[in-house]
C-alpha cells in the first residue's frame, strides 16, 4: 500500500513548531509531532506565569543578547524581529504590555491561556495533523524523503523535516536532547551544550552568604573575570540576590552561561554595587558613615563596615586614605571565586546544540540536506534569559516556514 506523503513534519510543538505551523501555507499538508499528551508543556513555566514575549529593542541590541552566534541571527532577526511578534499577538487577540523601566514585553494573560489560544489556531488549520504523546526514535533519508519513526515503529513520510524539539533544559516537560541525536545521524555536528539561567555558587571567604542571604539589590554590575587572563569574559547589569549558594536574581541568570561555557577555566564574579564616583560623593556630602549609602540595604552597609573596619558613628573627614581605598573595593569591585553554577538540572535554557555554521542563516535550512530545517532551542545560538530564547524561537521558525512556504510555491507552478 502506498504511503501517505506529508508536504513537511515538524517534530516538537513547543513555541518553535507551533509557531511554524500555524504561519505553513494553507496547501501544505503538515503533521506536527510532539511526545507529550499537550503542546507547549515547558512553555508553561515561563516568565512565572507571564512569558517575555519578546523585548522592545533595536536589532544590534537584540543580536547582542546572544552568546555566541551574533551574525548568524542578525538575518532573521532582521526580517522577524519583535515587530512581528507583536503583530502577530494583535491579529489573534493576545495582549501584550512592556515592564515598567524595562525593555521586556509580557503577555497579559496567562501562560496557560496563550497555549490555549495556540491551541485553537491549529484546530481551526484543517491543513495541520496534530500527534501528541508521540515520541519520534530515528529519522532518515530514503529517496529523497525524510522517514520518521516512532516508539511504536509507526513510520511518516514527508518531503520536509523541521527539528524543533528543544535543549535539555527541564527535562521533565521533554526537552531531553532528542533533536541532538537525530542531528548527528543527519550528518550534522553540535556544539558543546551547557546550562544556563542558574544562581552562581561562590567560595564565599567573606561569609556574605551567611550574613545577607535573601538581601535584594538592584543595578548591579557584574562581570566575569578569567583568572589565567584577568580578562573581562562579560558584563551585565541588573537585579542581585544573596541566596544560600552564592549569587541569584536576573544578573546572575545572564552570566550564568558563562560561567557553564567556561567551565574548565578558573573564574571570578566581580560585583559593583557603585561607582568609584560615587563612593567619594557620598563620602563629601555627609559628615558620619551612617548617613552614606542610604539607598542600599542598611544590613548590607553594616556588613561592608565591618569587612572594612569601619564603623556607622566615624567621621567621614578622619577616614585614612587605606580606609577609603577599602571602601571602594568592596562597594565597587567585590571579587569571589566561582565554583560554578547552582543546580545544572533545573536551567532555564541550555547553550549549545546544532552547530549553526551548518545552516542557513536566512532560511535554517541544512546545508548538507536540502528541505531540512534546524528551529529554536536546538540550535546552538545561545541566547540569553530575559525572553531571548522566545525571540529565538520565534525567529528561526518563521525564517524556516516562509523558506518552505516558498519553495512550496514555486513547486505547486512547475506542476
Amino acid at each position: 500500500m502506498k504511503q501517505f506523503v506529508y508536504d513537511l513534519i515538524i517534530i516538537g510543538a513547543g513555541p518553535s513548531g507551533v509557531y511554524s505551523a500555524i504561519h505553513a501555507t494553507d496547501n501544505a499538508k503538515v503533521l506536527l509531532i510532539d511526545k507529550n499528551k499537550e503542546i507547549m508543556k515547558k512553555f508553561i513555566q515561563t516568565g512565572a506565569g507571564h512569558c517575555n514575549i519578546t523585548n522592545n529593542i533595536a536589532l544590534d541590541q537584540l543580536v547582542d543578547n546572544m552568546l555566541y552566534s551574533k551574525k548568524f541571527m542578525y538575518s532573521a532577526f532582521s526580517l522577524y524581529g519583535p515587530k512581528q511578534i507583536l503583530e502577530f499577538c494583535a491579529k489573534h487577540r493576545i495582549d501584550t504590555y512592556q515592564v515598567e523601566n524595562s525593555t521586556k514585553i509580557k503577555i497579559t494573560c496567562n501562560n496557560t491561556t496563550f497555549i490555549k489560544k495556540m491551541n485553537q489556531i491549529i484546530e481551526s488549520k484543517d491543513n495541520i495533523d496534530l500527534k501528541l504523546d508521540c515520541a519520534i526514535k530515528s529519522v532518515h533519508i530514503v529517496d529523497d524523503l525524510y522517514v520518521i519513526k516512532d516508539q511504536n515503529n509507526e513510520l511518516y513520510y514527508s518531503k520536509a523535516l523541521m527539528i524543533a524539539t528543544g535543549g535539555l533544559s527541564y527535562p521533565r516537560t521533554g526537552s531531553t536532547g532528542d533533536g541532538y541525536k537525530f542531528a548527528l545521524s543527519l550528518n550534522h555536528t553540535l556544539l558543546r551544550t551547557y546550562p544556563m539561567g542558574l544562581g552562581i555558587v561562590i567560595n564565599d571567604q567573606f561569609k556574605i552568604t551567611s550574613n545577607l542571604q535573601g538581601t535584594p539589590f538592584s543595578n548591579v554590575i557584574g562581570s566575569i573575570i578569567d583568572c589565567e587572563t584577568n580578562k573581562v569574559l562579560v558584563s551585565e547589569k541588573g537585579e542581585l540576590m544573596i541566596a544560600h549558594f552564592g549569587m541569584g536574581g536576573t544578573l546572575i541568570r545572564r552570566l550564568s552561561g558563562y560561567v557553564s561555557y567556561h567551565n574548565q577555566s578558573k573564574l571570578k564574579l566581580r560585583l559593583a554595587w557603585l561607582s568609584e564616583q560615587a563612593v567619594l560623593d557620598e563620602l563629601k556630602q555627609h559628615k558620619t558613615l551612617k548617613k552614606c549609602f542610604s539607598a542600599l540595604p542598611n544590613k548590607f552597609i553594616e556588613f561592608i563596615y565591618q569587612l572594612s573596619n569601619l564603623s556607622f558613628d566615624q567621621q567621614t573627614a578622619n577616614l585614612s586614605k587605606a580606609q577609603t581605598k577599602l571602601l571602594i573595593k568592596y562597594l565597587t569591585n567585590f571579587e569571589f571565586e566561582v565554583v560554578g553554577v547552582n543546580n545544572p538540572d533545573l536551567a532555564i535554557s541550555t547553550g549549545g546544540g546544532v552547530n549553526f555554521a551548518e545552516l542557513n542563516p536566512k532560511s535554517m535550512e541544512s546545508k548538507y540536506h536540502p528541505n531540512l530545517y534546524f528551529i529554536g532551542e536546538v540550535v546552538g545560538v545561545s541566547p540569553k534569559t530575559g525572553g531571548f530564547n522566545l525571540s529565538v524561537c520565534y525567529a528561526t521558525a518563521l525564517a524556516a516556514i516562509t523558506h518552505f512556504n516558498n519553495n512550496f510555491s514555486k513547486e505547486k507552478e512547475i506542476e
